[in-house]
């Protein structure tokens, strides 16, 4: 019997050490904050003229001007190429993200080139492996 007892004090001890641990590690980031993450490599991709790293915050249910995700692939690939990216600047000053749900969408975010500028909305959605860039709508 004593052995009994004491077998589920231990495991109500480890039980609470157990849910306190938890309680004290936190609920991890908002998607306010995963979404300001997200912007950020946006940006630094961006700005690097890194297409691939660009690529990667982009959804496979991507749908844009230009199309699906390859289309917009392609399209950044020949920008950088005929030179349209250099001295790339992404501005996200005055960019606002408005969350509902699962979506969200982001705007404006200012593009400067050496070819001139374009103001971007992203649409982003919330995907098992994060939030990503599902749309996308750029005014020149």
């Amino acid at each position: 019997m004593r052995k009994s007892v004491l077998l589920k004090v231990g495991m109500g001890v480890l039980a609470v050490a157990f849910v306190c641990g938890c309680a004290a590690m936190g609920k991890g980031p908002t998607d306010e904050e995963l979404i300001t993450a997200l912007l950020g490599k946006y940006k630094a991709t961006g700005e690097a003229q890194d297409i691939e790293g660009s690529m990667a915050l982009f959804s496979d249910k991507f749908e844009g001007e230009q199309g699906g995700k390859d289309d917009m692939k392609e399209f950044m690939l020949e920008a950088k190429d005929m030179g349209y990216l250099d001295d790339m600047e992404v501005i996200l000053d005055d960019a606002e993200i408005t969350i509902d749900g699962e979506t969200a969408t982001v705007y404006p975010m200012e593009v400067e080139t050496a070819m001139g500028g374009a103001i971007l909305e992203l649409t982003l959605t919330k995907e098992s492996s994060g939030w990503m860039i599902t749309a996308m709508e750029m005014e020149y």
